[in-house]
């Protein structure tokens, strides 16, 4: 019976990184055919404060960029899975876990068609995109980090959490309730407040949320303790 459960879920994560994979690599295709004879053979791929390109790249060098980032990356993200076998047939992680993944995707395709499209023309607000499209990718992921159980590359791993499932499960959700706030404020603060604010917001709140959840499970670790 636990053969047969732990191959079914093996052939269900065989299957989603299937069609996660083709999914990206159908979205990069019909970027590079809809847009590559529009774009100019130097592309803006950085840009300052201000909103304004100071940093650019070959056209060819920026398809590769976005291979890498879309369709590869995402995928790294199901071999480094393999190596947990605590979690392998764990349906309650694999969800978060893939919603990790298609979130990440879906943002960085996101980014890849703002690039795009302000370098052929069209006013793109290029921070305010990017800002916003990872304040509302940090929320998604902090809503579902309660559910995530330990592992050796997601979550907020200290001494403390690593060492005590209990102290795992509290920390992550309280991390989850302050990451869901915080990335809900970034979102709004990429639309409704100066970009220089907006980046400091961004930092302080993903630096924020992970130092504030490390000591939460360290408090929780002391007066454990203490009984």
């Amino acid at each position: 019976m636990n053969a047969t459960v732990s191959m079914e879920h093996k052939n269900r994560r065989i299957l989603n990184e299937l069609i996660l994979f083709a999914f990206n690599a159908a979205v990069w295709l019909a970027l590079y055919l809809i847009f590559n004879d529009r774009l100019p053979g130097t592309i803006a791929s950085h840009y300052n404060l201000q909103g304004e390109a100071n940093g650019w790249m070959s056209k060819t060098g920026f398809w590769w960029m976005a291979a890498g980032l879309t369709v590869i990356l995402p995928s790294v993200f199901h071999f480094l899975r393999l190596a947990d076998k605590r979690n392998a047939n764990n349906p309650a992680f694999g969800l978060v876990f893939e919603l990790f993944r298609w979130g990440l995707a879906l943002f960085l395709h996101g980014v890849m068609l703002s690039l795009i499209l302000d370098n052929i023309g069209r006013s793109i607000p290029m921070n305010n995109v990017i800002l916003g499209g990872f304040g509302l990718f940090w929320a998604i992921i902090g809503n579902r980090m309660g559910q995530v159980r330990s592992n050796p590359f997601l979550g907020f791993r200290t001494p403390w959490t690593l060492s005590d499932e209990n102290n795992w499960k509290r920390t992550h959700r309280f991390g989850a309730r302050l990451m869901f706030a915080t990335g809900l404020a970034m979102f709004a603060a990429a639309w409704f407040v100066s970009q220089p604010l907006a980046i400091i917001l961004l930092v302080v709140g993903v630096t924020g949320s992970s130092i504030i959840s490390s000591y939460y499970s360290y408090v929780f670790y002391a007066r454990s303790r203490k009984g």
